[in-house]
């Protein structure tokens, strides 16, 4: 297939489509059992305590007091984790509005060394490449990936947006590459979709089932 070849073109209407990020409301955590998962620690180290001194003082309803407590951590965890994926999401569609401006994504066609995936949500799968470098793919979209038969492969085609490095598309054009795959009980992926991987391949193989 010849060496790997990086080459800068306009971005089609498609491309466009698929690279405006999306709120991920998949991430967050905010059903009920999640939120009263949430609410242990207060409940545990404050509303507990507070029951049993407003008891032993003859409050005639400590129990009002111990749920108000409750209901006030629930509402605190669901809004910190809404602020912080918010402001998360902003920043990084901040970077991808700069990319989309540009009306340019970055093609190339690399040849694949290895591959390793994490089981986890979102999925996650990291590529290293035969020159040295990485890519990590992160999102929903490797689920498709790892459904059909010939990803990952030795060769992909990969699409970038230039600056903010978002995945646009990726596209196996060799042959199937069998792909290691840890736990995400083992590995808790830190990487950004698109960035490179920056991870001990050796150490994450040796936890590979």
């Amino acid at each position: 297939m010849g060496q790997p070849q990086d080459n800068r073109r306009r971005m089609t209407p498609a491309e466009r489509r698929t690279a405006a990020p999306r709120f991920p409301w998949g991430d967050l955590a905010l059903s009920p059992i999640d939120g009263l998962l949430a609410a242990v620690p207060a409940v545990t180290f404050v509303a507990l305590p507070l029951y049993v001194v407003l008891w032993l003082a003859g409050d005639g309803a400590p129990e009002r007091w111990a749920g108000f407590v409750v209901v006030s951590a629930f509402a605190f965890g669901v809004g910190r984790t809404l602020f912080t994926s918010l402001r998360a999401f902003l920043r990084h569609r901040a970077r991808v509005d700069d990319d989309l401006l540009d009306d340019e994504v970055e093609e190339r066609l690399v040849e694949v060394n290895e591959a390793i995936g994490v089981v986890s949500d979102p999925p996650v799968m990291y590529v290293r490449f035969v020159d040295g470098d990485s890519v990590t793919l992160r999102g929903d979209y490797v689920h498709g990936l790892r459904q059909r038969g010939d990803f990952p492969s030795t060769w992909i085609r990969l699409v970038q947006l230039p600056r903010s490095r978002a995945v646009v598309s990726v596209e196996p054009r060799g042959e199937p590459l069998l792909a290691a795959f840890v736990s995400g009980r083992d590995h808790a992926p830190a990487e950004i979709d698109g960035h490179p991987a920056t991870i001990d391949f050796e150490r994450l193989r040796a936890l590979a089932t």
